[in-house]
Parts: C-alpha cells; structure tokens; sequence
C-alpha cells in the first residue's frame, strides 16, 4: 500500500469513495492517489462535480473529457 493511502487509511481490500474538499492542492492529491491506488492495481474512477485541470500528457492517468 501506497504511503498516502496508509496515511488515510485507505485499505485496498475495501471499497472507497474519497471526496476532497479546501482551498489549494485537491486536484494534485486527487490525480496522487489515483496513481498510487493503480500501482497497487485497484480499479479507479476519478470524477469532478466541477471543473478541474486534466493532467497533463506526461501523466499515465487515462483521461476522457466530455464537455
């Protein structure tokens, strides 16, 4: 397990909804734990109920964009 997930307390045998909320850095935490999760090889699913950047092409997050 990833050292944020740890830090969490995010255990990759469950099932989790993460929501992120503040001022400053929740796309990068977001994109951050979506990667370590992969690396474990958990599924993921990153959405937005806002706008938020995509990351960008040197990323390894499959991103799809509708509009």
């Amino acid at each position: 397990m990833g050292k944020l997930m740890q830090s969490l307390s995010i255990a990759p045998a469950e099932t989790h909804s993460v929501a992120l909320a503040g001022a400053g850095g929740k796309t990068t935490l977001l994109f951050a734990l979506a990667r370590e999760a992969m690396r474990d090889g958990l599924r993921v699913a990153v959405t937005t109920t806002t706008h938020i950047l995509c990351p960008g092409e040197q990323d390894d997050l499959f991103v799809t964009v509708e509009e």
